[in-house]
């Protein structure tokens, strides 16, 4: 009697596992398909440079495929990981930008990331594990070894988070409080489970989750103290990261909105630059220039650089506001929507004229 009930958990057990190895399938190919199609539109692009920079992120993806397909269960945790900073990344562009092939993208990194993190997928590496004889294999269902797990993991996730933030372009939706706020869920959880590891494992004797539970819950605390520490500097570098964001970006822009502020604004701190002396990046965009060191002189030196660069007459009621003691309060943002404004509407009243 045993023999026949123990038959059909085997068989159950047997199902579980194929099915898990077809979800692992298909998640394997849609995140291939993708990294195949993002790199033959960069070379339709001309962009052949970039996929050099992709290629050992894409061996890495690869790689943990490869170890999780062998039954090594930590390859497939790491390509959650990774698929999930690429999910973020590209939810972060969806919200900012209307690109069909950005929300596809996010729909399918989001797709494999939820087929990786089924149980059934789960029970077919599991097997694979015991076949290849790899390691020991402890009960995943004890309290102590999943606590102790999530202990780690939630550090992880909220590492992969915080690297996963993207200044914002100028008008852009700024997804940095969501993405803080879910960096300091995982931390939490991380050292909730880390204190759940650590008094299970000691009541029932388990010293290897006791270690791990313990490693999770310092991990968690360090990297919270790291982040209120940090934080104090990110006002400082907020306006050149966002413009490094968006030069980074701006070829999922419309014209109409964006691209010809980002290449005028770039003109204009390049000629800053070259007048008083000092590095581009160097330069607030939303800080009047007279309180960045220039005087009257200079800022009409600069307006006429960026005119000739341009090829325009910018009238002076765009650019001449002032305070209530007469100084500029002329800013690079200000110079710059002045500029693009005068571009649009020469290009827009210049009659046609066939050659």
């Amino acid at each position: 009697m045993p023999v026949a009930q123990s038959e059909p958990a085997a068989v159950r057990m047997r199902s579980d596992e194929e099915q898990g190895q077809r979800w692992l399938i298909v998640a394997f190919v849609l995140v291939l398909g993708l990294q195949g199609f993002a790199i033959a539109q960069r070379l339709a692009l001309g962009n052949a440079e970039t996929i050099l920079h992709w290629l050992p992120f894409i061996g890495l993806q690869v790689g943990m495929m490869c170890a999780a397909w062998l039954g090594h269960r930590w390859a497939r945790w790491i390509l959650c990981l990774l698929l999930l900073r690429e999910a973020l990344l590209a939810f972060q562009l969806v919200m900012n930008f209307s690109n069909l092939s950005i929300a596809i993208t996010f729909s399918i990194y989001l797709v494999a990331l939820c087929l990786l993190a089924l149980s059934n997928v789960g029970d077919f590496v599991r097997h694979q594990n015991r076949k290849q004889q790899m390691s020991p294999d402890p009960d995943p269902g004890t309290l102590p070894e999943k606590a102790a797990f999530w202990s780690l993991m939630g550090p992880a996730i909220a590492v992969i988070i915080l690297l996963s933030s993207q200044p914002v372009p100028r008008g852009g939706y700024d997804a940095s409080p969501l993405l803080g706020l879910g960096a300091i869920t995982a931390l939490l959880a991380g050292l909730v489970t880390g204190i759940i590891a650590m008094f299970a494992a000691g009541q029932n004797g388990r010293v290897a989750a006791l270690r791990t539970g313990i490693a999770g819950t310092c991990l968690s605390g360090m990297l919270g103290g790291l982040w209120i520490w940090a934080a104090a500097s990110w006002p400082q570098q907020l306006e050149q990261a966002r413009m490094y964001a968006a030069q980074q970006t701006k070829q999922y822009l419309p014209i109409k909105t964006t691209v010809l502020q980002l290449e005028v604004t770039d003109q204009i701190k390049t000629e800053l630059g070259r007048i008083v002396h000092k590095k581009p990046q160097e330069f607030d965009s939303q800080k009047p220039l007279i309180a960045q060191g220039l005087n009257d002189l200079q800022i009409v030196e600069l307006i006429l650089a960026v005119e000739r660069a341009f090829q325009v007459k910018v009238p002076d009621k765009r650019i001449n506001s002032k305070d209530a003691d007469g100084s500029s309060m002329l800013t690079i943002d200000e110079l710059a929507d002045a500029i693009t404004a005068e571009m649009k509407n020469k290009v827009s009243t210049t009659p046609y004229s066939a050659e």
